[in-house]
């Protein structure tokens, strides 16, 4: 999964159950300045789309995204 920060949108990578690199998508929170609090949330991401499986990801320090 990787992230990309610019302007408070969000990139991910979508990758399938076997790890085959899939299509990006995007998340934007429609805040232009998110605060901390609001961008070290948890962020939902569909990571397949056929099955609609889930991964959790909290951001820390605005940059890091921990894979779970």
């Amino acid at each position: 999964m990787e992230r990309n920060f610019k302007n408070s949108k969000l990139s991910f990578k979508m990758v399938s159950e076997g790890n085959e690199d899939g299509l990006w998508r995007s998340y934007t929170d429609a805040i232009e300045k998110p605060t901390d609090d609001q961008i070290n949330g948890c962020i939902k991401v569909l990571t397949d789309l056929s099955n609609e499986t889930y991964f959790y990801g909290r951001v820390v320090n605005t940059i890091d995204l921990i894979k779970m």
